[in-house]
């Protein structure tokens, strides 16, 4: 009854707490440390169950770990292979090195300072993918940058979980010797490959059942059951969920367990956040809050700078990078997950605990901010001349290198495409192919080098900076195409644009209609929203299906669009429109199937009277592959013939049970019809 009342209170105080974050835009896992803060022995002590409360947390991060495992892609991880391994790697590799060198005077021997630096490697997959989502910027390159080496550190938890009681050298675990620690992995990846091939067979037999309870049951059984093994094997609890997602993720039924156990992981690990809160000694944070804060800006730095220099390294773009490395300078939730396990193995003193309770929750309250707040401090470090330069030499270096294989066509009266996504490539496909010359500009160096070689005349560079500009013939272009879908370089690009060219006719994607607004202040001739050009689409579609003319459709839509994108912001400014009806809804289209035994038979359709005593007008008839249509009333009606007719409902329904029957009477032979 007390762990009850606990939840209670905990969920109570997240909803609200959660709801004012809400409100100033900052993510619901902060919400819930700060609930965690408050409810906990620390703060108001209104939840004494913290020890049960920790242990439904840990349900939390193995449904976690099992999530991504059977999110991971083999060939998504294949497509960004570089960013993944190269940029991921170098991020692990230089911020655990960073780290472990500035903490080898605090922390002795060798394993303390590696294990401190694992720490602070890790950086938060649940807040930051969620900030980019809600910027709509995953597709941009520094979301696709930053969405690598996030996978990257999820993979990598694993071998850092195995890594752990080695970097000890003693207790529990790490007692073992290296033969019997090889044993039990070994014995674990056997037990893998067994239930690889097994679970899959299991999960079609109770698919076949139809019984969605099973199929949750069955799948948070094997989760339950795999942990429980590689627990008993002296590894971890949160190995075994991961593993157990692996094996069902490589199998025809992820997407349907993903979606079942999705709102039971986001309750469990909004647990776990709210228990990490729940472990803060506020008043240590407040007595230390100075060092807390100089610690946690430095934190900050070293994980800009470690991750940027990486994903440099991997051959990002410099903007993405620089916008990536600010994404991911924060502490990860797995990092709570192994401060843990070094405490038990006495890797990490207790009496560092607090502070590192103290900069990890800090550092994820401040990452909403670093990247709301980073593309502007961005865009003022490029603005710098000597960066400039840099550009401008990258950029003629990686020309020259490439001139043989880029379109010789003169740079005049051209079109300048920036962005190669969905957009960029159907509008450069079809420009090309109605003779316009183009140039494409592309941040993402893998797209350049592929399009490249397919004769695409795409160079690599950032539009926002003049040099790029100008090297792809903006004063000489006529249109700029803007593509992209991060909202602050479209803005960037098309204010550089107009500044250069005043007289450039320039067009830009945008998905807010806020940011519509602005970039025709900035310059912009036209704007297209995609949502907005999608439901128009759909309203026409729609109108056609209530069988209204064309031309009333057009009018529809273009006094819509006449209105701007007002519409999005405001319902008021919708302008009236005359009442939308289907003139035809009491009419459908059906068939009907002629049989051998039916009375209707050998007559001619004026014969059979369909249209003048069963209300019914036939459209077409289908006979042996061919179909004839429009037949007058002399068409002769042949069995096994398929007839397309055109009437009300109930008089289709009438006639195809008349049409079959052999024992009705013979119906009366009405007028020829037409």
């Amino acid at each position: 009854m007390a762990l009850l009342n606990d939840l209670m209170v905990i969920f109570a105080l997240a909803v609200a707490v959660s709801y004012l974050c809400g409100l100033v835009r900052i993510p619901v896992i902060l919400g819930f440390l700060l609930t965690g803060t408050l409810v906990g022995p620390h703060g108001f002590a209104l939840a004494g169950s913290v020890h049960a409360i920790e242990e439904l947390a840990e349900v939390g991060v193995m449904l976690l770990l099992f999530v991504i495992g059977m999110e991971i892609s083999l060939e998504q991880m294949a497509r960004m292979r570089r960013v993944v391994a190269l940029g991921g790697g170098l991020q692990l590799g230089l911020t655990i090195a960073a780290t472990a060198a500035l903490a080898s005077p605090i922390f002795p021997g060798w394993g303390s300072p590696l294990f401190v630096g694992f720490l602070a490697a890790m950086s938060s997959t649940a807040i930051v993918l969620k900030l980019l989502q809600e910027r709509a910027e995953m597709a941009s390159p520094q979301g696709q940058a930053t969405l690598g080496v996030l996978i990257f550190q999820d993979v990598m938890i694993v071998p850092m979980i195995l890594l752990t009681p080695l970097l000890a050298g003693g207790g529990g675990a790490a007692e073992s010797s290296g033969l019997e620690q090889a044993a039990r992995v070994v014995g674990v990846m056997a037990m893998l490959a067994a239930l690889t091939q097994l679970v899959p067979r299991l999960l079609l037999r109770i698919t076949r059942t139809r019984s969605r309870e099973l199929f949750l049951l069955s799948i948070i059984l094997l989760c339950l059951f795999v942990a429980w093994s590689t627990a008993k094997a002296g590894l971890s609890l949160a190995l075994g969920a991961f593993l157990a997602g692996v094996i069902i993720g490589r199998s025809e039924y992820s997407h349907q367990a993903v979606g079942d156990v999705l709102p039971f992981r986001d309750v469990f690990l909004s647990l776990f956040f709210v228990s990490v809160g729940m472990l803060l000694d506020v008043r240590y944070l407040l007595d230390h809050l100075g060092l807390a804060m100089a610690l946690t800006l430095g934190l900050a730095a070293m994980k800009w700078l470690t991750a940027s220099g990486a994903l440099l390294l991997a051959g990002a773009p410099l903007k993405a990078a620089l916008l990536s490395g600010a994404a991911l300078a924060q502490i990860g939730e797995f990092s709570f997950v192994l401060s843990k396990t070094g405490m038990d193995l006495g890797l990490f003193p207790r009496e560092y605990y607090q502070p590192f309770l103290a900069v990890s929750i800090l550092s994820m309250a401040a990452a909403p901010f670093m990247i709301r707040f980073a593309p502007a401090a961005v865009e003022g470090v490029l603005r710098r001349p000597a960066l400039q330069q840099w550009v401008r030499r990258r950029l003629e270096a990686e020309s020259a290198a490439d001139a043989d294989s880029l379109q010789q066509a003169p740079l005049r009266d051209h079109l300048i495409i920036v962005g190669y996504g969905a957009v960029g490539r159907i509008t450069e496909t079809a420009a090309r192919s109605a003779g316009v010359v183009t140039v494409v500009l592309e941040m993402n160096p893998e797209t350049v080098r592929r399009e490249r070689r397919a004769g695409v005349n795409i160079r690599f560079g950032d539009a926002a900076q003049e040099p790029v500009l100008e090297e792809a013939g903006l004063h000489h272009a006529r249109v700029l195409l803007v593509a992209i879908p991060d909202a602050a370089s479209s803005l960037r690009v098309v204010e550089t644009a107009r500044r250069l060219n005043p007289v450039l006719h320039i067009v830009a994607r945008t998905h807010w209609a806020q940011e519509a607004d602005e970039l025709l202040r900035l310059g912009a001739n036209e704007v297209i929203h995609a949502d907005y050009e999608a439901a128009m689409e759909i309203l026409a579609k729609v109108l056609a299906h209530y069988h209204r003319p064309l031309d009333e459709i057009e009018g529809l839509t273009g006094r819509l669009r006449s209105r701007g994108y007002a519409l999005l912001r405001h319902a008021d400014d919708a302008p009236s429109f005359p009442e939308i009806a289907d003139p035809f809804s009491e009419l459908v289209i059906g068939t009907l199937r002629l049989k051998h035994d039916s009375q209707a038979a050998r007559l001619t359709l004026a014969e059979s009277a369909l249209r003048s005593e069963h209300g019914l007008t036939v459209l077409a008839i289908h006979r042996q592959g061919v179909t004839l249509a429009h037949p007058d009333g002399g068409a002769l009606l042949e069995p096994e013939d398929l007839l397309l007719v055109l009437g009300r409902p109930e008089d289709v329904a009438k006639t195809s049970l008349w049409f079959a029957p052999p024992d009705a009477p013979r119906p009366d032979v009405g007028e020829p019809s037409s």
